[in-house]
């Protein structure tokens, strides 16, 4: 028997609790909800569709784009994070726009640029406190001093 209170695991017992709520698993498997941390889409679309696919938290990833777009999309998120029906948003995920177009896959390469340390802190003002991480090329000009940076503000890093 799993026990969940306030929405998370908080014990696991032979036998349930004298009243507890029982919710019958025969036959299905009990996991704690996944976290998904790259998913493309409106956050309302994605919100439902992660939820279905057993993911309660997510965060929402943005691509490389031009300055003042990207804090544009930063805004527009920060608007609908209240109103989602399915898994939470936890934040944002940047991947880029501080890439290396030789490794940018199917990223836009013409959006892709060096590191600068002042623009990531104007996107991270514009995340509101919910940028949680950052996909970079460190091997690019600028991009170990915005590791750094990250690091000291608790953003996860991952390269590209």
């Amino acid at each position: 028997m799993v026990q969940i209170a306030y929405g998370r695991i908080a014990a696991i017992r032979r036998t349930a609790p004298r009243g507890a709520r029982t919710i019958s698993a025969r036959g299905a498997y009990v996991a704690p909800g996944f976290i998904d941390l790259h998913l493309w889409g409106a956050p309302e679309t994605v919100s439902r569709d992660a939820a279905r696919g057993g993911a309660t938290a997510f965060l929402t990833t943005l691509g490389p784009d031009a300055p003042r777009r990207l804090l544009q999309r930063l805004d527009a998120l920060n608007v609908k994070r209240v109103t989602l029906n399915g898994a939470e948003c936890l934040g944002v995920h940047l991947e880029g726009p501080f890439l290396n177009p030789a490794r940018g896959g199917v990223l836009r390469k013409s959006a892709m640029r060096r590191a600068s340390v002042r623009e990531l802190a104007r996107l991270a003002r514009a995340a509101r406190g919910r940028l949680r991480l950052m996909t970079l090329a460190p091997e690019r000009p600028g991009g170990i001093a915005a590791i750094r940076w990250c690091r000291r503000r608790g953003v996860a890093r991952r390269h590209f």
